[in-house]
């Protein structure tokens, strides 16, 4: 079985992260943990780690990102709206996700092609959540007041017997287009 392959793909995103990302407090600790999150499945691949020192490996890297103001503090949920965590509750989930995430790839790994597959959709989620985000920023800018008129709709009800496109749309914001739907 092949050791240390995801050092090359560590090489080539922290050298587009110093390249493309903006300096400062933030991207320094999401690249740093990185490299301590490959650092740690380096010595595993090398040295075989057991679960705990593993996992306290996992945490540390993951703190990383999170003492360097890293964090999910709050989100919209389609149908719900949006959750508040605040900065201590929201570092401790965005951890314990960071955490999550390299457990479901470590697990993944060993079955042939599966984790490449599952980071490679991952990847593109959430570089359209980043694309779409940009572009809703730029829509709801005060230069901007028709496109902030025309979002408006986002604080509105969705009626409860619409078809699931126009549900769809409401609750996803502006990054996808309106296309045609039976019912809508």
């Amino acid at each position: 079985m092949p050791l240390l392959g995801g050092l090359a793909i560590l090489a080539g995103a922290l050298l587009a992260g110093l390249l493309f990302l903006p300096v400062g407090i933030e991207t320094r600790g999401i690249l740093v943990g990185a490299g301590l999150a490959a650092l740690v499945g380096a010595v595993d691949d090398i040295l075989d780690l057991p679960a705990p020192a593993k996992l306290v490996g996992q945490a540390v890297a993951a703190a990383v990102p999170v003492l360097s103001e890293v964090r999910v503090e709050n989100v919209t949920l389609p149908l719900v709206g949006p959750l508040d965590f605040g900065p201590v509750p929201g570092g401790a989930l965005t951890l314990l996700g960071i955490v999550a995430v390299m457990n479901v790839v470590n697990f993944s790994d060993g079955v042939d092609g599966l984790a490449a597959g599952v980071c490679t959709i991952a990847g593109v989620t959430f570089a359209a959540i980043a694309l779409s985000s940009t572009a809703s920023t730029r829509a709801s800018s005060p230069a901007s007041p028709p496109a902030r008129r025309s979002a408006s709709w986002r604080t509105t009800s969705i009626p409860r017997r619409s078809s699931w496109a126009t549900r769809v749309r409401a609750c996803s914001g502006s990054c996808l287009p309106a296309w045609p739907s039976r019912g809508a």
